[in-house]
């Protein structure tokens, strides 16, 4: 399995589009994963998705994502767990052990009661605007 992280510094970017790396892990076995920082700068989007494609990328952890893009990236068969924050080594290991439940891991504003096997799935929801014109996701439908 292959897991990128998408990073700035040695965090989670808060948003994916302005992330100025990946980090991505090659989880063969937890005692020895192989690891690599790929520089992504200000590639378009659609070479991101490309890119993680051609990594043979599974799983992708981020801060907030554009869901046009999320939905991109789920096409290509990547799943996107989304509204992560918190150091590369504290994000991943919540997420071998299954505690991305974990408030302390998630962006301010968001949270989410949609989880499988400890692992956060389908769309969250962050507080925003409010008012006749607002949606929600739930579980990728538009209520």
């Amino acid at each position: 399995m292959v897991i990128a992280l998408a990073v700035c510094h040695d965090r989670l970017a808060t948003v994916f589009e302005v992330a100025d790396a990946l980090v991505v892990v090659k989880d063969g076995s937890e005692s020895n994963p192989c690891r690599r920082r790929i520089e992504i700068g200000r590639r378009h989007p659609m070479a991101r998705v490309s890119m993680m494609r051609e990594l043979e990328v599974s799983i992708l952890l981020c801060g907030a994502i554009a869901m046009p893009l999320q939905g991109m990236l789920e096409s290509a068969g990547i799943e996107v767990i989304p509204f992560l924050r918190g150091s590369v080594d504290d994000v991943l290991d919540a997420y071998r052990r299954g505690r991305l439940g974990n408030p302390d891991f998630w962006l301010p504003g968001c949270r989410f009661s949609n989880f499988a096997g400890g692992h956060r799935r389908g769309r969250g929801r962050c507080r925003g605007a409010r008012g006749p014109k607002h949606r929600q996701w739930r579980g990728g439908m538009n209520v």
